[in-house]
């Protein structure tokens, strides 16, 4: 999402081409024409003078030519394109001969005024970055939805949005906001008759943080996610550890994926044993329809 909005600020930011494709390493399209017609040139030089080829390249029309400016000759256009690049027409042999992948030589040298500036360009993409979070910055000072997700992230989103490790996977993402297959959400959205845990005996409301803490089905992977992250297994606490260091992170990772896809499987099969059409999984078009009767608030 950063990156996406990035780069539509920089296209209202009216970045020319030339620096879009410096950043992206990208050569212009007519450069790569240009090396195409050298390098064919090059082919048919190198060919035996009967060659039809070459014949082409010598072959002069008898008769007088009409009125007006000569129409421009695919030799006339090679020829400027050895004028550009300053290369002699034994220097474009050669390079087809060998096969050599250096385009400085079949290609013009950027001007001044053409060339990317790298510095310009990394300034100016930290400057749109520093507008964005800035931006999100102010939004997260009055959210209007996952208040505990926020208050989490937001004291460590500096270091969240500049880590160099993790990736969000869906189940993480259900933990981190408490939109899952959790008791306290299902009932929310009418999925669930109430929000209870089916997982523990003491039947409390299960919510991500129940997960997390007090869960006693989870017992196992919870000791291996606190040898690495601690005994504080709050959200802010967590999310702090994340960011802080891989292992943390992947640690974090683990736990969701084992925990929630045994969460997700036991839900599936308390939808196909329950006799509540409400409560029963559904398909096709009946799904997609409660789906969207069923979006949370």
């Amino acid at each position: 999402m950063l990156q996406t909005t990035l780069v539509m600020r920089g296209f209202l930011a009216r970045i020319r081409n030339e620096y879009v494709r410096g950043s992206l390493g990208v050569r212009d399209v007519a450069d790569k024409l240009q090396e195409s017609r050298l390098r064919w040139y090059g082919h048919v030089k190198r060919r035996p003078p009967d060659y039809v080829g070459n014949l082409a390249l010598q072959l002069s029309v008898p008769g007088r030519r009409s009125r007006g400016r000569p129409k421009t000759r695919w030799r006339d256009v090679v020829s400027k394109d050895m004028k550009e690049c300053q290369v002699s027409e034994n220097d474009v042999v050669s390079i087809e001969r060998s096969g050599e992948e250096k385009l400085g030589k079949l290609t013009p040298p950027p001007s001044r005024d053409s060339r990317p500036v790298q510095r310009q360009i990394a300034q100016r993409r930290a400057e749109l970055r520093q507008v964005l979070v800035a931006e999100w910055r102010q939004r997260l000072l009055r959210p209007t939805a996952g208040l505990a997700t926020v208050e989490a992230i937001r004291p460590v989103l500096d270091d969240w949005l500049g880590r160099r490790h993790g990736s969000l996977s869906f189940r993480v993402t259900q933990v981190l906001s408490g939109h899952g297959c959790f008791g306290k959400y299902l009932c929310r959205i009418g999925r669930e008759p109430d929000a209870r845990c089916h997982h523990c005996v003491h039947g409390g409301e299960d919510t991500a943080q129940h997960t997390f803490v007090q869960c006693v089905a989870w017992e196992e992977q919870r000791r291996v996610l606190t040898n690495e992250v601690g005994g504080d297994l709050s959200l802010p606490a967590v999310v702090r550890k994340m960011v802080g260091s891989a292992e943390s992170w992947d640690a974090v990772v683990s736990f969701c994926e084992d925990v929630m896809s045994q969460k997700e499987a036991a839900e599936r099969e308390r939808e196909i044993s329950t006799a509540d059409p409400a409560r029963s999984r559904r398909s096709g078009r009946r799904r997609r329809a409660d789906n969207a009767l069923f979006r949370p608030p």
